[in-house]
């Protein structure tokens, strides 16, 4: 909870044997023992996520972080029991997105950040309401970063922008 990033990558970033590719602040992922692409399976809830952001450095992996009830680091030989393309780790994102228990009072997460260069900033909330019999979740994230500013002036069109939101219910 301390280091909750917008992104899944920002926030295992500090974590032992984990880096973090960044192609910009939004599509940032998990290094893991140096390895990243397809080498490295991002799950949510135990499930694939079937994103692009293997395949390409400018893709982000669409994980709400502050949704996250634990994140699952594996390394290892436990990998490959999620298929040869985890050899080089595994992230499994464990949320509440649908709940396990009666949710009887409010409950949720946010972060914000900004940073001072190019009118940076990010945000992830997360939050469940219910009265025992009945549950909404509605999550969300997103950042944006204006233009970089270098020595020499601003780069023209290096803004960024990811958003992505997730809404469920149950009874």
């Amino acid at each position: 909870a301390k280091q909750l990033d917008a992104t899944i990558g920002g926030t295992l970033a500090e974590a032992p044997g984990v880096a973090m590719r960044s192609f910009g602040p939004g599509p940032a992922r998990p290094v893991i023992r140096g390895l990243d692409g397809d080498r490295v399976v991002v799950l949510e809830d135990g499930q694939r996520m079937g994103d692009l952001s293997s395949q390409s450095g400018d893709h982000g992996v669409p994980v709400n972080p502050a949704a996250a009830k634990k994140i699952e680091v594996v390394r290892g030989p436990a990998t490959l029991l999620y298929g040869a393309n985890a050899i080089g780790g595994l992230v499994n994102v464990i949320t509440d997105t649908i709940p396990t228990e009666p949710t009887t009072r409010p409950s949720g997460a946010f972060t914000i950040d900004f940073g001072s260069n190019g009118g940076a900033a990010g945000g992830a909330g997360d939050i469940h309401v219910g009265n025992g019999t009945f549950a909404l979740h509605v999550g969300a994230a997103g950042r944006r970063t204006g233009n970089y500013t270098t020595p020499d002036g601003e780069v023209d069109n290096s803004q960024s922008r990811m958003a992505m939101g997730t809404v469920g219910a149950s009874w």
